[in-house]
């Protein structure tokens, strides 16, 4: 219906106040696109985070986002990030 997304794990439009905690993808074929793709997304929190990755594709894609944290993940360090346009992690 909607193509080829973005991201292979989670990829989330215009939405706010997000919470994601004990979170594990896998996948059985590598994809060298990211884990998780936000567009347009105002406060993202993710809490123990661990995922697979394939061809050093990023974790997080960040477009037009606000009021984001992760923590405890299993590939990149824990942060805040209170706005951003564009980002990759």
């Amino acid at each position: 219906m909607f193509g080829i997304l973005p991201a292979w794990g989670l990829y989330v439009r215009h939405a706010k106040d997000l919470a994601f905690r004990d979170i594990k993808f896998s996948f059985g074929k590598e994809d060298t696109r990211p884990v998780v793709v936000l567009d347009d997304v105002a406060g993202a929190e993710f809490k123990n985070f661990k995922t697979q990755h394939g061809g050093g594709a990023p974790t997080f894609v960040l477009r037009k986002v606000s009021d984001f944290s992760v923590g405890d993940s299993s590939s990149i360090p824990d942060q805040q990030l209170a706005e951003v346009e564009q980002k990759a992690l």
